[in-house]
């Protein structure tokens, strides 16, 4: 028969009683888009899909309920003939949206093909509600890579890239009286266990006949 040591069972348990399981997930907020303009220029939109532009639940698309403004948008553009052009946040290369002061509007001033795009950027808020009710904290900065689904080709229009955040929730912690409560019913049943092991069977005697005595090894039943 399996028998579990208190310790090894007390610990663990302890620990899931007076505190929670950090889970680590990602979760979309956004995307940045690569538009064509009517001649032949084309450029990037951000679409900010939280608050308002979140889904309803039970969809999970984009799932933050929380409105979270970007900051600090950093773009960095690998043109096809090699060369690459930094637009960093004093640029003013993205305007907000007047609909909903969430999402940017981009130049359309690129001429030349592109490649690929980066786009940095800070979160506003770092704790936010999703639409099922839980609340988790996101990592404060991001990164989004736009590339063509043939990475051999040119970004074409409406290619995009999502933006995502890293989060961390804390599951479920009991009500302290009841984490209480089983730890303390755990440590009694430790100190029970304990008692019964130094106490002798019921018509038998005593692994050792006193404390002075020098130990003896215990009778092992014969063989049948």
């Amino acid at each position: 028969m399996l028998q579990l040591k208190p310790a090894r069972v007390l610990l663990p348990l302890f620990a899931i009683a007076l505190g929670g399981t950090c889970l680590a997930d990602t979760i979309d907020l956004a995307f940045v888009q690569f538009i064509e303009g009517s001649a032949t220029t084309a450029g990037f939109n951000i679409l900010n899909e939280t608050g308002p532009n979140a889904s309803l639940f039970p969809a999970t698309s984009f799932p933050v309920v929380t409105p979270v403004p970007f900051s600090d948008l950093d773009l960095l553009i690998n043109f096809a003939d090699g060369t690459a052009e930094d637009f960093p946040p004093t640029s003013g290369y993205f305007t907000l949206s007047p609909i909903d002061n969430l999402s940017f509007s981009g130049q359309q001033e690129f001429t030349n093909p592109i490649s690929s795009a980066f786009l940095f950027g800070t979160f506003g808020v770092t704790t936010v509600t999703l639409n099922d009710g839980s609340v988790v904290t996101i990592d404060p900065e991001f990164t989004a890579f736009v590339v063509d689904a043939d990475p051999a080709s040119n970004l074409q229009n409406g290619d995009f890239a999502l933006i995502t955040a890293t989060t961390s929730s804390l599951a479920a912690v009991p009500e302290p009286s009841m984490a209480i409560l089983l730890v303390c019913g755990l440590a009694g049943l430790a100190i029970v266990r304990r008692a019964s092991l130094s106490r002798p069977a019921a018509g038998g005697r005593a692994l050792y006949a006193d404390d002075t005595a020098s130990p003896k090894p215990p009778l092992l039943p014969r063989s049948a």
